[in-house]
């Protein structure tokens, strides 16, 4: 990917949401757009995978008509907290 952006080559990835641990700052730095491919709108499908305990902020999510850029949505950041679990007594 950045090969593709020191030649100047616009670059976009094509997800369903399942990158893992190749999703990582060094690809994403070197990305103009991410078409992320939701396959269902049940919230209940979808956790945030954390490693960590902590506050954290979530980038805002865009969209945008592949033909017509002009016509797009972006959503607020949206802060968040992550807690240990609680052990069993």
């Amino acid at each position: 990917m950045q090969e593709c952006k020191k030649q100047g080559l616009h670059t976009c990835i094509d997800t369903s949401g399942h990158l893992g641990a190749h999703a990582d700052d060094e690809l994403l730095a070197a990305t103009d757009l991410v078409l992320l491919d939701i396959k269902s709108w049940d919230p209940e499908q979808y956790r945030a995978r954390v490693v960590y305990s902590g506050t954290a902020t979530a980038p805002p999510a865009s969209a945008q008509l592949m033909y017509e850029p002009s016509i797009y949505g972006l959503s607020a950041p949206t802060p968040f907290k992550v807690s240990s679990k609680p052990t069993a007594p």
